[in-house]
Protein backbone atom coordinates (compact mmCIF):
# COMPACT_ATOMS: atom_id res chain seq x y z
CA UNK A 1 0.00 0.00 0.00
CA UNK A 2 2.79 2.28 0.89
CA UNK A 3 4.71 1.75 -2.14
CA UNK A 4 1.37 2.47 -4.83
CA UNK A 5 0.93 5.95 -2.51
CA UNK A 6 4.72 6.85 -3.10
CA UNK A 7 4.27 5.52 -7.02
CA UNK A 8 1.46 7.93 -7.01
CA UNK A 9 2.74 11.21 -5.50
CA UNK A 10 5.64 10.16 -7.71
CA UNK A 11 2.84 10.38 -10.90
CA UNK A 12 1.29 13.76 -9.17
CA UNK A 13 5.15 15.06 -9.08
CA UNK A 14 5.32 14.35 -12.84
CA UNK A 15 2.64 16.41 -13.86
CA UNK A 16 3.30 19.25 -11.96
CA UNK A 17 6.44 19.21 -13.75
CA UNK A 18 4.42 18.73 -16.98
CA UNK A 19 2.33 21.68 -16.70
CA UNK A 20 5.40 24.01 -16.07
CA UNK A 21 3.72 26.43 -13.36
CA UNK A 22 5.43 29.09 -11.85
CA UNK A 23 8.43 28.60 -9.58
CA UNK A 24 6.06 29.07 -6.35
CA UNK A 25 3.37 27.19 -7.18
CA UNK A 26 5.79 24.35 -8.47
CA UNK A 27 8.01 24.67 -4.95
CA UNK A 28 4.68 24.64 -3.40
CA UNK A 29 2.80 22.05 -5.06
CA UNK A 30 5.46 19.56 -6.10
CA UNK A 31 8.09 20.31 -3.00
CA UNK A 32 5.08 21.09 -0.01
CA UNK A 33 1.84 18.65 -0.51
CA UNK A 34 2.98 16.34 -2.84
CA UNK A 35 6.39 15.66 -1.16
CA UNK A 36 4.31 15.96 2.37
CA UNK A 37 1.84 13.16 0.62
CA UNK A 38 4.60 10.84 0.08
CA UNK A 39 6.57 11.15 3.51
CA UNK A 40 4.08 10.67 5.67
CA UNK A 41 2.35 8.17 4.20
CA UNK A 42 5.60 6.12 4.35
CA UNK A 43 6.75 4.15 6.97
CA UNK A 44 10.14 6.11 7.63
CA UNK A 45 9.22 6.65 11.21
CA UNK A 46 9.43 3.52 11.89
CA UNK A 47 12.90 3.07 9.91
CA UNK A 48 13.98 5.90 11.56
CA UNK A 49 13.23 4.92 15.26
CA UNK A 50 14.47 0.84 14.80
CA UNK A 51 17.88 2.13 12.92
CA UNK A 52 19.45 1.13 15.89
CA UNK A 53 17.63 -2.12 16.52
CA UNK A 54 18.77 -4.45 13.89
CA UNK A 55 16.02 -7.70 14.94
CA UNK A 56 12.80 -5.02 14.25
CA UNK A 57 14.91 -2.65 11.01
CA UNK A 58 13.32 -5.42 8.54
CA UNK A 59 10.07 -5.45 9.96
CA UNK A 60 9.89 -1.94 9.24
CA UNK A 61 11.37 -2.00 5.61
CA UNK A 62 8.97 -4.66 4.90
CA UNK A 63 5.93 -2.95 5.84
CA UNK A 64 7.11 -0.47 2.87
CA UNK A 65 5.44 -2.98 0.66
CA UNK A 66 2.08 -4.27 2.48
Amino acid sequence: MFLGINLIAAALAGVVYGLQPSLFANTFLASGIIGGFSTFSAPIVDLADNIRLADKRWLAIGRMFC
